[in-house]
């Protein structure tokens, strides 16, 4: 799947929807992942655990028979198949505490039991070898990281890992009505059942399940260090936006045994805004890009020996040189949870303001933002605001001549003249500078998003595009069509005097 980078830009009614047979064929969820790679985290809490998984394996090894729909029709009748089950048995279920026992465990135990003992979703053997011989083992099949892995037509091979067997378990018992939910460790990956009760459900092992205290999760495989219990990120039920990273932490994993490193930039951007709080990726992140941009500059002069990560004497290059302007605030992004994580906070806030002057269409480089300055209690830019310096996307609006720190306040009126007249395109254009001035301003983000859904807007874009288009402007409109405008390609510049 050739996923793209660009921030899917159209109208509300006219965005792909999940329920609109799109996953029936392969140009469909792509347009379905792009889009949700640009959905707000919190909006991520309707879609469905099973289809966010699945859709972050097409293109991988295994996955050359996937079929989406099929795959979410088996766990809606493995759901069923369960419910029946647990309805038929729960008046075996025993209510004496003293034994440990409870509703919500019998039903999560006869859930993976069903999962397990009779529809054979099982650890896998080749997995389960590595592991008992200490070896870490490759990300080389899909079917073991993702849920499709789980739910083939042979019911003797649907072999799964730590990555996909508690994914299944969340899937089926959230249509339960279960209040159950993804937890992780740096190494692992679990359930967890939060409501009335609250435990920790251990769906990998070779039994049924197994219920650990949190104490063993934290103690698991060289437990924790100072910074991991500090994030607060782990042993505990993730978020939906949080659970996605995870799906796309592991499509990263993926690409990266399959040596396919100039794919992984998207996810990993998108993993670490979904999941900022997360102690460990950053670190990956960083040596996956510098893996990505040393293997393109091998390619672009194959004759330079490129030395391994950890060599001295590193090679110097030019990352405008390799990164297309769609790749550059995602790269930004993955430079900006580096430098937080080793606690350079200035150098830290320069790449992601950066990283939102590159992508004025992108939401997920404004909420980054704005969660990192809330997070480290960090203020807004001081006032006046001055022009920006240094590489900066081209400016929309040609001002009259004025001093520097007046340029921000003319911008802003400039704006709302526009904005009451009616002349949205040129509305927009100024907030697009005013944004380069001071991308902490979440305020003029939201409004030239709220402009760009008026359907006038949509109307006057077009308009103005089939004029450039009719009297061969060149360099009017940095894009070819209409579409591309509309599909939010970063390259396309309005430029209003």
């Amino acid at each position: 799947m050739a996923v793209g980078t660009g921030k899917v830009l159209l109208p509300a009614h006219c965005r792909p929807k999940i329920g609109d047979n799109l996953l029936n064929f392969p140009e469909g969820c792509e347009a379905v992942i792009n889009e949700l790679l640009e959905t707000a985290p919190e909006a991520l809490a309707s879609q469905d655990v099973a289809v966010l998984n699945l859709l972050c394996a097409p293109s991988l090894a295994g996955s050359e028979d996937l079929n989406i729909p099929k795959c979410v029709k088996r766990v809606d009748e493995l759901a069923a198949f369960v419910k029946t089950n647990t309805e038929r048995d729960l008046h075996r279920q025993p209510n004496n505490r003293e034994y440990g026992h409870s509703e919500p465990m019998w039903r999560i135990a006869w859930l993976i039991t069903n999962v397990k003992r009779d529809f054979g979703a099982t650890y896998s053997p080749t997995a389960l070898a590595d592991l008992q011989a200490g070896i870490d083992a490759p990300f080389s099949d899909s079917r073991e990281c993702f849920i499709h892995g789980l739910l083939g037509d042979d019911p003797k091979r649907r072999w799964g890992t730590c990555a996909n067997l508690p994914v299944l378990v969340v899937a089926v018992a959230r249509r339960l009505g279960y209040p159950v939910g993804l937890a992780v460790t740096r190494t692992h990956v679990y359930a967890r059942w939060e409501g009335r009760e609250r435990f920790n459900i251990e769906a990998s092992g070779p039994t049924g399940m197994t219920v650990h205290s949190n104490d063993y999760y934290s103690s698991l495989r060289g437990g924790m260090t100072s910074q991991e219990k500090k994030s607060k990120f782990y042993v505990r039920k993730l978020t939906p936006a949080e659970e996605f990273a995870t799906f796309l932490s592991t499509r990263v994993a993926c690409l990266r045994d399959a040596a396919r490193y100039d794919e992984t930039l998207l996810w990993l951007a998108r993993a670490l805004q979904f999941a900022p709080d997360n102690p460990n990726w950053a670190k990956g992140a960083d040596f996956m890009l510098n893996l990505a941009l040393k293997h393109r500059l091998w390619r672009k002069h194959p004759e330079r020996k490129i030395p391994a990560p950890d060599a001295p004497n590193q090679p110097y290059f030019h990352c405008g040189d390799l990164l297309s302007p769609q790749e550059l605030p995602l790269v930004m992004t993955i430079r900006a949870h580096h430098f937080e994580s080793i606690g350079n906070l200035e150098d830290a806030r320069r790449e992601h303001e950066c990283a939102c002057r590159h992508n004025f269409l992108g939401g997920n480089e404004q909420r980054d933002f704005q969660h990192f300055l809330h997070k480290h209690h960090l203020p807004r830019q001081i006032r006046p605001l001055m022009p920006p310096k240094g590489a900066c996307p081209p400016r929309r609006v040609t001002l009259p001549t004025c001093k520097p720190h007046e340029e921000a306040t003319l911008l802003c009126r400039l704006a709302d003249e526009c904005e009451r007249s009616g002349n949205f395109v040129r509305a927009c254009n100024c907030l697009h500078d005013l944004y380069m001035f001071d991308p902490s301003d979440k305020g003029v983000f939201q409004r030239a998003r709220a402009i760009e859904e008026r359907p006038q807007f949509q109307e006057q874009l077009r308009a103005l595009i089939e004029q450039s288009q009719r009297d061969s402007q060149p360099g009017f409109f940095k894009g070819n069509t209409f579409a591309s405008i509309l599909k939010g390609s970063n390259s396309h510049v309005v430029r209003s005097n």
